[in-house]
């Protein structure tokens, strides 16, 4: 069962709390426990509830749970400053576990800034992200450096890589440290979260814990010849990616089942690597459609109506055969609420070699709550 919601599924919640909320006024703000807090967001003719928990999630409900009669100081200070305010924006930081709540406009506009790692933090700030109040300050707390009055230091988090290459990827493979995995180097450098890092590799075939300078070491020995080739077929990778995972090995590139050097086997193991590199650009490639059609998604209704595109169903129709590496995730769930997402069954376009795709992807419309 999930305990927290990664990068992704904050993504995709961001985007549909975005489509949702805007142009809702908070109501009221209550505490449900010394962590978790509830927003009541209205209009004339409706009302959401969305539940923020420190550290580690926030969503819509469809449930008013048991609060306390006595509100918290912290609850006592978010009612003074954000109530009333109409929801402006709802924004994931970078691509961070960080999501930025616009209350109001101008030099009125409040931050509500929710981080959902480790042990969690709420900061409220006001529109040049001078923090008012925060739920965990560094006067109680040693492991918090952030202190009322000081600027929220919201540049100093990480932006998705966009637009991977094969020479990106052998570029960082060759500048890595000599211990660092081939796992451990994108998560550092792609800012995409683990998840997507997994799922490419997995597509890619690439070895995860394969040490990085290793990989470039083989890389190299056919980058003058494999420079422009195109990656192979799927169904031709099956024995070249067992070349790469023995590649990876301990026993090194082209070693037989004693351990002793193989020389034959060695041009088709790095021919394997180089082919995986492909691969692994294909499916980040195709996670970053995703990326940018659940950001096509969040856009307002109205605004997408101008622009002759029929709303964001239309857009979401439009790239419903792009490749979207999201199975096994909630971002389903997340994604159903989206206006116009009906259930439908998503694959990859074009037919491009090492491309990925899914035919039994379906978008539920049932609300999670």
């Amino acid at each position: 069962m999930k305990t927290r919601m990664s990068s992704l599924d904050i993504s995709c919640m961001a985007a549909v709390l975005q489509r949702q909320a805007l142009g809702y006024r908070v109501s009221n703000v209550y505490d449900l426990n010394a962590k978790t807090y509830l927003l009541k967001l209205a209009k004339p003719d409706s009302k959401i509830l969305v539940v923020i928990e420190s550290g580690v999630r926030f969503h819509v409900t469809e449930y008013m749970r048991e609060k306390g009669n006595v509100p918290s100081l912290f609850t006592l200070k978010l009612r003074k400053h954000i109530r009333t305010r109409r929801i402006e924006s709802v924004t994931q930081l970078g691509s961070d576990r960080i999501v930025d709540i616009a209350c109001g406009s101008g030099e009125a506009c409040c931050h509500l800034l929710c981080e959902l790692y480790g042990t969690g933090n709420i900061v409220l700030t006001d529109a040049h992200y001078n923090i008012l109040t925060l739920l965990r300050n560094g006067k109680h707390d040693n492991d918090v450096r952030l202190h009322v009055r000081d600027v929220y230091p919201r540049h100093a988090f990480r932006e998705r890589v966009r637009g991977v290459s094969a020479e990106w990827v052998r570029a960082q493979l060759a500048d890595a440290d000599k211990g660092t995995t081939l796992r451990q180097l994108l998560n550092s450098k792609l800012g995409v979260g683990k998840e997507i890092v997994d799922h490419c590799l997995l597509e890619s075939g690439l070895p995860p814990n394969a040490k990085a300078s290793h990989l470039a070491q083989q890389l190299a020995s056919v980058a003058d010849s494999r420079t422009d080739a195109e990656p192979s077929q799927a169904g031709d990778g099956g024995a070249a990616c067992g070349a790469a995972a023995r590649a990876a090995d301990g026993r090194g590139v082209g070693a037989d089942a004693d351990g002793a050097p193989d020389h034959a086997d060695a041009p088709t193991a790095a021919a394997a690597l180089a082919d995986g590199v492909h691969r692994l650009v294909a499916a980040l490639s195709a996670a970053e459609r995703f990326f940018e059609m659940a950001r096509t998604a969040a856009q307002p209704a109205a605004a997408a109506e101008d622009g002759g595109g029929g709303g964001a169903g239309a857009e979401v129709g439009e790239q419903a055969g792009a490749s979207v590496p999201v199975k096994g995730y909630i971002v389903r769930k997340r994604l159903a609420e989206v206006e116009g997402a009906a259930p439908r069954e998503l694959a990859a376009g074009g037919g491009a070699a090492g491309a990925v795709s899914y035919t039994h992807l379906t978008l539920p419309t049932k609300r999670i709550v």
